[in-house]
């Protein structure tokens, strides 16, 4: 049966495991609140799917003043690999 739907490139799994004296995010859990990251130097750009998700992230984000970010995204690292953010 064919569904259409064709993948023709490369599959990749990792498991990041951290421990550390910071609070960190680790923005690939939350993949499926986030319409785009973008990095740029030393600065990243989140955009949310919707004004309610901002709302409650900005709440939480708070907490993690003076922590790190973590992503794998296409624009923040070559070869998706994990990047650390201030």
């Amino acid at each position: 049966m064919d569904t259409g739907t064709h993948f023709s490139g490369k599959a990749f799994k990792s498991h990041l495991g951290l421990q550390a004296d910071h609070l960190f995010l680790l923005l690939e859990d939350f993949d499926h609140l986030l319409q785009l990251v973008e990095c740029s130097g030393s600065q990243m750009t989140i955009t949310m799917h919707s004004s309610h998700i901002y709302q409650k992230a900005r709440i939480a984000c708070e907490a993690l003043k003076g922590g790190m970010v973590i992503s794998s995204h296409f624009s923040c690292s070559e070869d998706y690999q994990h990047v650390f953010y201030r």
